[in-house]
C-alpha cells in the first residue's frame, strides 16, 4: 500500500516481478557474471548462465537455450542445457564465423541465402553437422546436372 496506494491492480504486481526480474538477472545476461538460478529454477527461468551458454563457441552449444526469459520452451523442443552441465565457455564465433564482416553483409547475407533452391537449403542444413569433422556430406542433390553438396 506505501508503494502503490490502495488501488493495486495485478498488472502493478506482475510490472514490479518484471522489473524484479530484470533488475537480477536479465541485465546480466551478457555480462561476464556467471550466475546460475540453480538446477530446479532454471527448468523454468533462463539464468544468465544459459544465456551466456547460448553465445558459447563451443559447437554442443548452438542452437541451445533460445528463450529470453522463460526456459519452458527450450525444455519442451529439447534445447535446454542448464548451467550445472557445462564447464567452462568461452563466448563469441570462433572458427565457426559466417563471413558477417560488414554492416551490409549481416543485412544481405541472410537474404542471398534464402534465395537459394529449398533442395540447396536442405543439404546445406544437412551438411551443418559435419562441418566440424570434416567427414564427407551427409546429402548430395542432383539439380538439373549439377550436384549440390
Amino acid at each position: 500500500v506505501y508503494c502503490f496506494g490502495r488501488n493495486l491492480s495485478m498488472l502493478d504486481i506482475l510490472g514490479a516481478n518484471v522489473f524484479a526480474f530484470n533488475a537480477l538477472g536479465a541485465n546480466l545476461r551478457h555480462s561476464h557474471v556467471w550466475w546460475s538460478f540453480g538446477k530446479k529454477i532454471e527448468n523454468w527461468l533462463i539464468s544468465p548462465a544459459q544465456h551466456q551458454i547460448h553465445h558459447s563457441d563451443n559447437p554442443k552449444h548452438f542452437d541451445r537455450n533460445l528463450g529470453s526469459a522463460l526456459a519452458i520452451w527450450d525444455r519442451a523442443c529439447g534445447t535446454l542445457i542448464k548451467a550445472h552441465q557445462v564447464g567452462k565457455i568461452t563466448v563469441g564465433v570462433g572458427n565457426n564465423d559466417r563471413g558477417h564482416n560488414s554492416v551490409m553483409d549481416a543485412y544481405w547475407r541472410p537474404i542471398y541465402e534464402n534465395l537459394q533452391t529449398p533442395w540447396q537449403r536442405v543439404a546445406k542444413a544437412a551438411n551443418k553437422v559435419n562441418v566440424f569433422n570434416k567427414k564427407k556430406p551427409i546429402i548430395e542433390v542432383n539439380i538439373n546436372d549439377k550436384t549440390v553438396k
